[in-house]
Order: C-alpha cells, then sequence, then structure tokens
C-alpha cells in the first residue's frame, strides 16, 4: 500500500479496519482549503481575506489549463523556503509561491514559497 505525502491523512471511512496499513484508504490533505470557480476575477467565492489560485499543492498547470482545481488561499500567507530557508508555523506545509516567476524545475533552486 502506498503512503500519503507528509501534508497527507491516509482516511478509510467506509470500511472498518483495525490497521489503516493493512487497509485501502484514500490520501486528503490534513489543511483544507475552499473550491473557487474563477481566477479571472481573483476572488470568486472566496472569502474577503483570501484570493483564488491553482492549488499551490499540485503541479503546475499548463497555460491552456482547464481541469486543475482552483482554491482560496490567504492573500498574505507566512513565507517559507527561498534562499533563507525558512520554515512553516507547525501545522502548515510549504509549497511555491504561485505567479511569483520562479520555476524550482527550470533552475529556480533558491524560489520562495508560501505556507498553507
Amino acid at each position: 500500500m502506498a503512503s500519503c505525502l507528509d501534508d497527507q491523512n491516509c482516511v478509510n471511512p467506509k470500511i472498518k479496519c483495525d490497521s489503516i496499513d493493512a487497509c485501502p484508504g484514500k490520501c486528503q490533505w490534513k489543511n483544507e482549503y475552499p473550491v473557487c470557480s474563477d481566477c479571472e476575477t481573483e476572488s470568486e467565492g472566496c472569502p474577503e481575506d483570501s484570493h483564488c489560485v491553482y492549488d499551490p499543492r499540485l503541479p503546475k498547470p499548463a497555460a491552456d489549463d482547464t481541469e486543475t482545481p482552483k482554491v482560496c488561499v490567504p492573500k498574505s500567507p507566512p513565507p517559507c523556503g527561498g534562499f533563507i530557508g525558512s520554515q512553516c508555523p507547525e501545522g502548515l506545509f510549504c509549497y511555491d509561491q504561485p505567479d511569483d516567476g520562479c520555476d524550482t524545475s527550470k533552475g529556480g533552486a533558491d524560489c520562495g514559497g508560501i505556507c498553507l
């Protein structure tokens, strides 16, 4: 059985099982963010202190992508990573900063991130 990433929990809500290691499960994010529908308006369906972006926890989508989920994230999340390697507060995880022009897959070793 494959394990979940550090920022996910393995859940198995439908099957009674003594050990999650012996049962099929599904990985779910530890921290949930509301899904939003339209990144064109930056905040469609998001709380006032959030904005709508492609989910930074997932690989960056192609320019013509219409399937990758968009979520409401805080407008000012704590920063992480980057040149100084700052850590996230307990319970949050570091993800690549969306739309900052820095791409870790293209040599951006010191790209900054956001804590979610």
